[in-house]
């Protein structure tokens, strides 16, 4: 199990060291751009520094999905002070007005000042409060997804400092 955490990690670490010199290369070449004759050079250079950051970035996390089945862990740290991470995001909640205004009426008729404006149009972060601290039952026609994890990385630079 050990070997194989370590086959994650390494994995991560040539990634994120790719994306690091690819990022530096990419820096350096903007700075030269004010020449026009560089400029095409350049910007040709920066794209296909871009598509290696993006395949580079795709694989690690691949390996940190394949990490994450293995282990439940969701961050691979490397050697470099880098890391590869999914974070957690909010749930993304879903209004249908046309049915939750109704519904609001009818069963908080007290509260509907408080949940619907006078154009009526939901009073969603108040609503959204009241759902989650179970002040009043779900509402029908508001719908609460769990989003996925947003993938991440930091990459530090020499020296210190953080290119992203």
């Amino acid at each position: 199990m050990e070997n194989t955490l370590q086959i994650f990690k390494s994995d991560v670490e040539k990634d994120l060291e790719e994306v690091r010199k690819c990022e530096l290369d990419i820096l350096i070449l903007k700075r030269q751009i004010a020449n026009s004759e560089i400029y095409k050079k350049n910007t040709a250079e920066i794209k296909r520094l871009n598509q290696v950051i993006e395949n580079r970035l795709a694989h690690a996390k691949d390996v940190l999905n394949k990490f994450k089945e293995v282990t439940g862990e969701k961050k691979i740290e490397v050697s470099r002070g880098g890391w590869v991470h999914f974070r957690a995001m909010p749930d993304k909640w879903t209004y249908k007005e046309e049915v939750a205004i109704p519904y609001i009426k009818e069963k908080y008729p007290k509260l509907t000042e408080k949940y619907i404006k006078v154009v009526e149009t939901l009073k969603k972060a108040v609503i959204k409060k009241d759902i989650e601290s179970k002040y009043i039952s779900p509402v029908e026609g508001i719908t609460q997804e769990p989003q996925p994890d947003k993938f991440e990385y930091k990459l530090p630079l020499p020296g210190g400092g953080d290119l992203l």
